[in-house]
């Protein structure tokens, strides 16, 4: 443990410490690792390697990675018969198999603190898991096929002829998503009448076709959208330490998001996406 200081070129994080936060440290831990280990899991990562050995891991939710998204599980697992699950939320580095060790280093902590799972196989290892942090119920049926979305749909006719193409040329697919921007703007929870006249023919036709549907919501919400001043009023939006709201993705500044760690926050994010897409007459799965 170790306080964040310009020589390991982790001072900055200081800047996102409120008045009231209580002191924090940069926290790691150091594992032996012998030559013959390979290291799988942590989560959803595109840098192409099935085994992580010799590869950093950027664990944090990261949408500017550079081999795409990444979204980390910080659960690794070993040939040797265990599995480790790293105990700390904030952006942690994993670095495995690099000079006959493994590292963890998390930018924030008031402890060192990990879980270690063995077993004789996988399946042991992810029912210890699966005692530490609660049973996952399965997904719908159809989430396990595949599952067709791009950047992005323009109008309701693009969606129906995107479908259509798929039947026509027999190729499976179980759920079409409809990403961001059907709306006006950021937080509005509408459709652009010109290039959606009537989502909910559209999804009609789209589940008569056999198709489930996804609609993507995002959590975000522009100074001019109908619900900001009082989301800003509630103090439901992500802050920064001197209480201003964070102001979209680093590469956008569309909107802020909304805090859905507040319990109060989420309970009315819910309400209001449900309420809204159920008045328009839609059954899509909300991602």
């Amino acid at each position: 443990m170790s306080v964040p200081n310009h020589k390991d070129g982790n001072a900055s994080v200081l800047n996102d410490k409120r008045p009231s936060d209580a002191p924090f440290y940069q926290v790691g831990a150091t594992f032996v690792s012998p030559d013959d280990e390979h290291y799988y899991g942590l989560g959803q990562n595109h840098e192409g390697f099935l085994d992580h050995r010799g590869h950093t891991v950027e664990c944090w939710h990261n949408y500017v990675a550079t081999g795409g998204p990444s979204v980390c599980v910080p659960f690794l697992v070993s040939n040797y018969g265990y599995g480790l699950i790293w105990d700390n939320p904030s952006r942690t580095t994993i670095a495995p198999g690099f000079n006959e060790q493994t590292r963890w280093v998390s930018e924030v902590g008031d402890r060192v603190s990990f879980f270690v799972i063995t077993g004789t196989n996988t399946d042991e290892i992810y029912s210890g898991y699966r005692l530490l942090t609660g049973p996952t119920p399965l997904m719908p049926k159809a989430a396990y096929g595949y599952i067709q979305c791009k950047q992005r749909y323009i109008t309701q006719d693009e969606m129906l002829a995107v479908a259509k193409g798929y039947r026509d040329r027999h190729l499976p697919v179980d759920i079409l998503v409809l990403d961001w921007f059907y709306y006006s703007k950021m937080g509005q929870m509408d459709f652009v009448p010109e290039r959606w006249p009537d989502p909910a023919a559209m999804n009609r036709q789209l589940h008569d076709m056999g198709f489930q549907t996804m609609i993507s919501v995002w959590p975000r919400f522009e100074k001019s959208s109908r619900y900001y001043d009082l989301l800003a009023q509630k103090s439901w939006f992500l802050r920064t330490a001197d209480g201003t709201p964070v102001d979209g993705l680093p590469y956008d500044r569309a909107g802020s998001d909304i805090d859905s760690t507040n319990p109060e926050a989420a309970r009315w994010y819910w309400d209001i996406i449900r309420g809204q897409h159920h008045q328009q007459g839609l059954r899509f799965h909300l991602g």
